[in-house]
């Protein structure tokens, strides 16, 4: 199984105007489609498309006060057995962690930088920490 392709179908960032401090924030990965795709550059195998929504929530005790949202796909390359097996687990609305783990790592990899942007562009504290230097902790120099 290879992954041929990676695309943003939906990026969505809102903030309420009484943003306060005192929030939780929350993330969530969810594949919403597993589906084949006819791919004529495909000889031997064939290709599947998993459809994916990553949010980020900033929550107060009552509401949503902010969101990042995004919507993509991830073109696949796989065999016609891996096809076969993955659309079979898929009918139930489940996929194995072998197959969910690289996929949820890639769609981290591939949001987190867009989502800090969106982030800082949109006045709300970043959903990671970032790292800081503090007093008594000057960068190390590279030996040669």
């Amino acid at each position: 199984m290879n992954v041929i392709g990676f695309n943003f179908t939906k990026i969505e960032a809102s903030r309420s105007q009484e943003f306060k401090p005192g929030f939780t924030i929350t993330t969530d990965i969810e594949f919403t489609d597993v589906r084949e795709h006819a791919l004529d550059v495909l000889k031997d195998g064939q290709a599947m498309i998993v459809s994916f929504l990553y949010r980020i929530n900033y929550k107060d005790k009552k509401k949503d006060i902010a969101t990042v949202y995004f919507e993509g796909d991830i073109t696949l390359s796989v065999s016609k057995e891996e096809a076969k097996d993955i659309t079979k687990q898929w009918k139930k609305r489940k996929l194995p962690n072998s197959f969910k783990i690289p996929f949820f790592n890639l769609i981290l990899k591939k949001c987190t930088p867009k989502a800090l942007i969106i982030e800082e562009d949109i006045g709300i504290p970043n959903h990671l920490p970032l790292p800081k230097i503090g007093p008594g902790q000057a960068p190390q120099e590279d030996e040669e």
